[in-house]
This record gives C-alpha cells, structure tokens and sequence, in this order.
C-alpha cells in the first residue's frame, strides 16, 4: 500500500511535467529565495476522540485543525527546476474537563495537545508564468515527519507533593501525564500558485498533501506502546508562504 502510495504519486507529477513544459512562457522568476510558510494541517483525529471519551465522557471534541509555521529556501537549477529545503512545526491544545467520579456535580481539568512536524529537501517544477507575474508550479517533498501526543489530566489543587504522587505505588495519584510519540518518512506532494509582487518578493497559496510513509512504533518513555490501533496522519495541508529573494 505505501508502494503504491509513492508510484502514484511520482506518476502524476512525471505526467504533469511532461505535459506542462510547453503550455506557458516564462517572463518572471526569483534565481532564489527563502522565507516563511503558515500552513492548516487537518489529521482524522477520531481514534484519539473516541479513545478520551471512552475514559473521561464529556471531554471536549478532540478534532483539527492544527496551524503550522515553518521555513525554506530554494535556488533555480535549470530552466524549469528549483531545489531547496524546507521545514514546519505545529501544536494543538484541547482544554477541557471532565466529571469528577469521585465528587457528584464537581468536574476535573484536562489538557490534550497533538503536535505535529516534519521538513527535508523538496523539489519544485514551474509550469511556468501567467500575465507575467503570475506563476504555477507543482512540488514534491521528502524527509522526515513525526507526531506527538501529550495527554495531562489533573486536580483542581495541584501541589508539588500531589505531583509526585504518582511515583507511589501505594498512593493513587491524582496528577497524571502521559506522552507518546511516532514518526517516519516524509512524502509531500503539492501545488502552488505564486504571485511576484516585485522582483524581491513573492506571496504564494499552496495545498499539498502529507503522507508519513513506514512509521515506527509508538513510544512512551522510550518504551514500545503495544496492542495500538490502527490510524495514520496522512492529511491535506493548505497554506501561504512568503518568499525574500532575487
């Protein structure tokens, strides 16, 4: 399946190369450039819901968007091809509380919070230039991605002896946190649309898609998570970058 995944995804954008190259004349172009991306990453995040309400009913909705901020640059290699590097980050925090079981009609604070990011070397080809300024240009970007989920649950009086509760086995704690986290290959395939608003600086809407191929194991503490359902991260991203270069 992530096989297919890949020769999928390579043959569309061989395809649209190769149809491309002769529908569009270049006028404008940076020879290089970097600057900043703000991006709208929007996973299924249905397993994690289920599984929190599961164990605290009434816990607020666990869904997305998670907005990322990143990085890059790139420099022309050919006519058509840029090549460059490229990285992002992102977290959601979901603040809600839950019913005290102990304690009818009082409820109980809890902090779940996804965080997502990734980055590696991408390759964009321009389809080429429209009203001059105006540009197309299709990507493909490969690294390294990783996801991490922070789950803290914990009394309305927390106290620094409270918090170390949970080292006794004796004592049920009443501060709890876990952290689990999973990662693996990077495969991001988009499009973008990019207008030059001078020869220095560029504004671009993009939309691609993040595709973590061969992810490990889930970790908590450096320690195997077994028995985990199965679920990806696999999820389009839209987003703008802002791009300083000449």
């Amino acid at each position: 399946m992530v096989f297919l995944k890949m020769f999928k995804v390579l043959a569309l954008m061989l395809c649209i190369s190769m149809l491309s190259q002769n529908l569009f004349a270049r006028n404008y172009e940076f020879s290089g450039a970097g600057g900043f991306t703000v991006g709208f990453y929007n996973p299924d995040l249905d397993f994690l819901h289920n599984k929190i309400q599961s164990v605290t009913p009434g816990f607020d909705k666990i869904e997305g968007p998670i907005i990322t901020w990143g990085g890059g640059g790139y420099g022309l290699v050919s006519e058509h091809w840029r090549i460059g590097g490229y990285g992002f980050g992102g977290e959601k925090l979901i603040s809600g509380t839950f019913t005290d079981p102990n304690n009818e009609g009082a409820y109980l604070p809890q902090d779940v919070v996804i965080s997502f990011g990734g980055g590696g070397f991408y390759s964009e080809y321009i389809l080429g230039h429209i009203f001059n300024r105006l540009e197309g240009a299709i990507s493909l970007g490969i690294g390294g991605a990783g996801v991490k989920i922070k789950i803290a649950q914990y009394s309305n009086n927390v106290t620094w002896d409270g918090l170390f509760e949970g080292f006794d086995p004796n004592v049920a704690a009443e501060n709890k946190v876990i952290q689990i986290s999973n990662g693996g290959i990077l495969l991001n395939p988009g499009v973008g649309v990019k207008f030059h608003v001078n020869s220095f600086f560029a504004i671009e809407g993009m939309a691609s898609y993040v595709m973590i191929l061969f992810p490990g194991d889930w970790r908590f503490e450096g320690v195997t998570v077994r028995d985990t359902p199965d679920f990806e991260f696999d999820a389009p991203v839209f987003g703008m970058r802002f791009l300083f270069g000449g």
